[in-house]
């Protein structure tokens, strides 16, 4: 057993790239060949992955597509089973989701000084209100979770122009 089963990784096998019935990859050839009743999956000229009878499969998929295919999981086997699980590390400091907040929250307070000192006050009242939201954020405020009750029954109709 793998010490890789039932974890999933953030990584993937590329795609062998078939030519004919030939898939090269670095650490040997695939290749599918007719049989008279199938097609055959091979490694290396003389492994049989597997063996795809014409009357095993959707006629309109194919036997010889389910032949690459099953090439394909032992392309992924191979090259997985050389893979081993390590630590996640830590994020750095100042990276990740509360630091962009930050940092944002930073540029529109540089920005609301700006717009203040050039006396565009409603501009620099816009920008205070957004970085506002960003401080908020960083706090773990979520403005749509109060905007959006789960139970519509506790939405009030609001009459307009009243």
């Amino acid at each position: 057993m793998s010490d890789l089963e039932g974890v999933k990784l953030a990584v993937t096998v590329k795609q062998l790239e078939w030519v004919g019935d030939d898939a090269k990859t670095p650490f040997g050839r695939y290749s599918v060949e007719r049989s008279p009743d199938g097609y055959a999956a091979i490694f290396g000229g003389f492994e049989e992955l597997a063996h795809v009878g014409f009357n095993a499969v959707d006629p309109l998929y194919g036997a010889r597509r389910a032949a690459q295919d099953h090439a394909q999981a032992d392309y992924e086997r191979r090259i997985l089973s050389a893979l081993s699980p390590s630590p996640v590390p830590a994020p750095l400091p100042g990276s990740g989701e509360t630091a962009l907040w930050q940092r944002a929250a930073k540029i529109a307070r540089h920005m609301q000084g700006q717009w203040r000192d050039q006396g565009a006050y409603g501009e620099a009242s816009a920008v205070g209100g957004v970085a506002l939201v960003f401080e908020k954020m960083i706090e773990g405020y979520t403005p749509l979770a109060e905007a959006s009750p789960t139970n519509p029954a506790e939405t009030q109709a609001v009459e307009v122009g009243k």
